[in-house]
């Protein structure tokens, strides 16, 4: 990391869980990288539609274990948006490029 970036708490940069992710002359392809990041996001926004349901119906769901997981989902839907819009700006670049 650079002078003056931290980790965001909460959110993970290496794999967790699930299987392990191709690795070709040490390096895992962005695609599957992005797309494993992208199946967390989806599973953070399903957590908190359940939670959301089980604080309405009176279950054992907090309104502060509510609160962080909606603010933990927030980030990282941004966080994806961030990568996406890079991603195009990326892409963009390279097609003004004179070949």
């Amino acid at each position: 990391m650079s002078v003056g970036m931290r980790p965001i708490p909460g959110i993970d940069l290496l794999p967790s869980s699930g299987p392990a992710p191709r690795v070709r002359d040490g390096v895992t392809p962005f695609m599957e990288v992005l797309a494993e990041r992208l199946a967390q996001v989806n599973e953070s926004q399903q957590k908190t539609k359940e939670m959301i349901s089980d604080y309405l119906m009176g279950g054992q769901t907090s309104i502060e274990d509510l609160v962080v997981q909606m603010q933990k989902a927030r980030t990282e839907v941004q966080l994806a948006v961030a990568v996406q819009n890079k991603a195009v700006q990326f892409y963009q670049e390279l097609s003004r490029l004179q070949v």
